[in-house]
């Protein structure tokens, strides 16, 4: 492509509304006048007969912030729409992050002005594999299949590992229902996918509704278990578990905040905790006396009174008893 190194007034330069950028931070912009103000512009922009840039857009930006009257430009005479658009995707691609709807976009569009042009090829201009433009194009039709609002709420990587999870929609549609609604993270989503891919459908069928009380790892567990009427005698034990777990929490809760009295069933397990403390007493006393030890032989007397001394030791400790262990 032929062009001619001139000079043009900033304020004769106009920016292209259809380029593929259309944001730009402000910080960026202030740091590349910064270099402007000392050095001036080293890579010239691209501008058309109509003095309309063609990629520079941020460089024109910067050199207005910088205050310069003047700049080199590379004044390309012939250009036509598509070949413009795809060096304004190329400058971009390479050189400055779009957003990810930017690139979406760009991708799109080019795709439709070069349609000769493979996958393959059009990821190497843009400097991007196959594999991606491949997810970009294939879009629209994820949000046809998974929802329009679902791109924005999961991200593209979420979305695209759903709907390459399964080939049943139902199954798809509920784990983004699922993720939605339970606010995962893009590797809590990868990991409910994989794990889904590998449960026998009664148990996936139970991770998949949404509020669920069995767990991720739960269920890996649960799906252990060769037969069906067990698995399903799992699922009952685990959700009857947590919901006792679940009260109980709640009713000590409200008995320490006085909400309500302390239960009479309570006074009855603090009497059997205190009887079944008298037992091993009881036990402990007789076991442990000192003539009922020496009974024994040397060797075992040794070894019991070792144990006398550990457990003096652990009850000094718990109950922070002072003074000196006695040496036995």
């Amino acid at each position: 492509m032929k062009y001619e190194l001139v000079k043009r007034k900033i304020s004769d330069l106009k920016p292209d509304p259809n380029q593929p950028r259309k944001s730009f931070k402000e910080e960026d912009i202030e740091l590349l006048a910064q270099t402007y103000r000392s050095q001036g512009i080293i890579n010239p922009i691209e501008i058309d007969i109509n003095d309309i840039i063609i990629t520079g857009e941020m460089r024109w930006r910067a050199s207005k912030i910088a205050e310069l009257k003047e700049i080199d430009c590379k004044l390309i005479k012939e250009i036509n729409n598509t070949s413009r658009f795809l060096r304004q995707c190329i400058e971009n691609f390479h050189h400055i992050n779009l957003t990810e709807k930017e690139e979406r976009e760009a991708i799109e569009r080019l795709h439709i002005l070069l349609p000769d042009l493979t996958q393959k090829d059009l990821g190497k201009k843009l400097g991007r594999s196959q594999k991606y433009i491949s997810e970009i194009l294939r879009l629209p039709q994820i949000e046809k299949e998974l929802g329009s609002k679902t791109l924005g709420i999961l991200g593209k990587r979420s979305t695209v590992a759903i709907s390459e999870s399964s080939k049943n929609i139902v199954e798809k549609r509920k784990i983004v229902k699922k993720a939605i609604e339970e606010k995962m993270t893009q590797p809590k989503v990868l990991e409910l996918i994989k794990v889904v891919k590998k449960l026998p459908n009664d148990i996936k069928e139970e991770i998949l509704k949404t509020k669920t009380e069995i767990t991720i790892e739960e269920a890996k567990e649960i799906a252990e278990i060769p037969k069906l009427e067990m698995r399903k005698e799992a699922i009952k034990f685990v959700k009857k578990q947590k919901q006792e777990q679940e009260l109980t929490r709640e009713y000590v809760m409200k008995v320490a905040k006085e909400e309500i009295p302390m239960p009479k069933t309570y006074i009855d397990i603090d009497e059997r905790v205190i009887n079944q403390f008298l037992e091993v007493k009881k036990k402990v006393f007789i076991k442990m006396h000192i003539r009922n030890v020496e009974s024994y032989n040397e060797h075992t007397q040794t070894k019991l009174k070792r144990i006398m001394k550990q457990i003096l030791e652990y009850l000094q400790q718990q109950l922070k008893i002072e003074g000196e262990i006695i040496n036995v």
